[in-house]
Order: C-alpha cells, then structure tokens, then sequence
C-alpha cells in the first residue's frame, strides 16, 4: 500500500470550527475582546491584527467596491511560528482552527468553549446591533501522501464509492473532483462540500521535512448549517440557544464526517487512520 495518512493514528491536517455572522462583527466589538479580560484565552497567548478585503460590485456603475474589515487573532503558535491552535475574529465570522488533532473529544471541547465565551463577548459588545447567527461551519481536511511517480489511486479511495466520479481512477497523478449535496435538519439544512485535490509536492501548511517530489492527497468535507430560527448574540438567552445548537450540531457534522470518510477509503487505509474508533 503506497498512500500514507498525514500523522501516525489519522490524516487529520487541519479542523476549522465557525460561527457564521448576519454581518461583520465591528471593530469597536473587536477591541474589547482584545482590551478585555483574558482568562478565557489563556490557551491562545499570541495576538494579531489581521482584515478581510470584501469586493462587492456596484449594481448601478458596476465598478468595484472594496470594504476592508479588520479583525484579531488569538492564537498558540510553534517555535517556527505557525499556529497550533487559531482564533480569528474577522469580518461576519468567529472561526477556531488547529492544525495539532488528537482526539475528537478533547479537540471538540476546547474549540467549543472558545467559541462560546468569543461569541459572549462579542454579544455583550453588540446587544443593540441584532448580530444573528447565518451558519455553523465545519471542516475537515485529511491528507495522504504517496511517492509513486504514477499511483493506483484504487489503493486509496474506493472504485465503488458513488461521489467519486469514475474517471479519476484513469486520469493520471494530478487531478481534481467536487461535489456537493444539501441534508434537511429539523430547523434549517446542511450544505455539505467535498473537495479532492491531487497534486505534486507539499499542500500548504504541511509540517516537517517531506520530498517535495511526492504527490499529496487533501480531502476537504466542508459542512455548513444554516439555521431555520432567528439566533441572535443577546447575552443569556441567545447565547444559551447558540450553545446548545453549537452542542447537538457539531457532533453530527463530526459523525456524518466519519461516516463519508468511510465511504470514500478502502478498508486498509480506514484501519490505517482508525477512522473506526468511537471517538
């Protein structure tokens, strides 16, 4: 078997957690969550300044019209300065992401509790703005690596798998597919992403010391809720029906996750990534 997973007990390169906004979180909201009291960041030390360029046209002159949101990042970074773990606070949107997975319980917690006490403070800040949730994102992205020049892709994804187009198995070393699909939910529907990239050399964010001659797989399952329900940021009762949705959505995403990965391997690499473990 050529293909590698990306760490020893599971391809996972990077998780992303996000709270999707109505519109951009403003800088005076920013502010205080960098002047503010910074117990609940204590894992995320460093601090950034960072912005978003949004090109809109106009419907009138169609020229273009930038507006610039600026925003933080609260962040745990590796002596080479790449983070661990990322909070950024940028635009309409509340994003956690780590490029250091373990396991899905530890991992999970502690994306969520950072969320939850940003979007507090965030609420606190705008009670008269009528911030309200748009989505709830998760991403997954798993990479495998292999150094055949020309690889049997049937070693990694399965030939029966009815979202991989069949032509990838004859289409050579380098190459691309994606597709999408909408799930229903009681109250709003999930939008669910699924980008294979196939590429030579190291897919960017890649740690440690690789050929750079191989060829990288990435796997991205973007999953994107979108609520049927008003939620607004409004300290106590908006931020408590925000938690418990962040509560039962997430761990579904995190389980149709596992089970979409399951579908897209061979068995051989499932046992390789112990996809098949509870947690």
């Amino acid at each position: 078997m050529s293909f590698r997973p990306a760490n020893e007990q599971h391809a996972i390169q990077v998780a992303a957690f996000a709270i999707g906004l109505n519109k951009p979180v403003a800088w005076n909201s920013v502010e205080a969550l960098i002047k503010g009291p910074a117990e609940w960041r204590r894992s995320l030390p460093a601090m950034d300044l960072t912005h978003v360029v949004d090109v809109q046209v106009n419907p009138q002159s169609g020229a273009p019209v930038n507006r610039v949101f600026r925003g933080v990042e609260f962040s745990h970074k590796r002596p080479d300065g790449s983070a661990e773990w990322q909070l950024s606070v940028v635009g309409p949107e509340l994003k956690v992401e780590t490029t250091a997975y373990t396991r899905w319980n530890d991992v999970w917690a502690k994306a969520g509790d950072i969320l939850i006490n940003a979007a507090g403070l965030i609420g606190i800040s705008e009670m008269n703005n009528d911030l309200r949730v748009a989505s709830l994102t998760m991403v997954f992205s798993d990479v495998f690596f292999t150094s055949d020049a020309e690889p049997d892709f049937g070693e990694l994804f399965s030939r029966s798998c009815d979202l991989l187009p069949p032509a990838i198995f004859q289409r050579g070393p380098v190459w691309h597919a994606y597709t999408g699909w909408f799930e229903e939910r009681p109250e709003g529907n999930v939008l669910n992403q699924l980008n294979i990239d196939v590429r030579k050399g190291l897919p960017e964010g890649t740690l440690g010391a690789m050929p750079g001659d191989q060829i990288a797989v990435t796997v991205q399952h973007n999953q994107i809720y979108r609520p049927g329900a008003v939620l607004t940021l409004q300290p106590e009762e908006g931020l408590n029906a925000i938690e418990n949705l962040l509560l039962q959505e997430i761990p579904l995403m995190h389980t149709y996750n596992k089970y979409l990965i399951r579908q897209l391997l061979v068995s051989g690499i499932q046992n390789l990534i112990n996809i098949n473990v509870d947690n």
